[in-house]
């Protein structure tokens, strides 16, 4: 594969962090119906929006933040990105790494949130 420009990279950046939030969106649209339950056993009825919500922001924004994590500019800072410039391979690379970063913060955030459905059922008082 030829050279890229910067332009290519931008591209590339901006696809990962749309297949980031794609992903998150998708873990949202299977997770809803038992979303609703758990949160109703938690809040109940009158708190039930406000962790409806929370749960929503927490899992877009951990989402998106794992695949802002993944950085162009590497430790030895412009060496990689002129690495970057002069291969296509590392710039795809690069993006696939930065949906996987994504993939990995989903994960840490759902595990959070299983703790805390956990500890509720362990301590079962309502919030």
């Amino acid at each position: 594969m030829g050279k890229w420009s910067e332009t290519g990279i931008g591209i590339i950046y901006f696809a990962g962090l749309t297949a980031s939030l794609i992903l998150a969106l998708v873990a949202l649209y299977c997770l809803r119906s038992k979303l609703e339950r758990g949160l109703a056993a938690i809040a109940g009825r009158s708190h039930l929006k406000f962790w409806e919500r929370l749960f929503k922001i927490t899992l877009v924004f951990g989402t998106l933040a794992g695949a802002l994590s993944a950085t162009f500019y590497g430790c030895n800072g412009v060496a990689d990105y002129n690495d970057l410039l002069s291969s296509r391979f590392a710039t795809l690379n690069h993006g696939f790494t930065q949906v996987a970063y994504s993939a990995e913060s989903l994960s840490r955030v759902l595990m959070l949130w299983l703790l805390f459905f956990c500890s509720y059922r362990l301590f079962g008082r309502k919030l």
